[in-house]
């Protein structure tokens, strides 16, 4: 059935001028990013979630740091913005 509702989302998924948020990773910074599918891997082999938390939120904490000293953030201003954050 080609509804309304169907061809708005068939646009919303094919068109390339389209933003798309699929998941958090999109708001990511890369180095975040990879550390969170990283632990999504381990949690798969072995199901403990505070490890993964406590690697994910070191590299957080290093990438936020690194714009803080450059200037580029203030401390206490929000960092991680895109289009999922809106």
């Amino acid at each position: 059935m080609h509804d309304a509702e169907s061809r708005r989302i068939s646009r919303q998924l094919t068109d390339p001028g389209t933003e798309r948020c699929f998941d958090a990773s999109d708001v990511m910074p890369p180095a975040v990013r990879d550390a969170f599918h990283e632990s999504v891997l381990l949690f798969l082999d072995s199901p403990e979630v505070a490890p993964r938390l406590k690697s994910i939120q070191a590299v957080q904490d290093a990438e936020r740091g690194k714009l803080v000293r450059s200037g580029r953030l203030a401390p206490g201003e929000p960092w991680m913005r895109g289009i999922c954050s809106k």
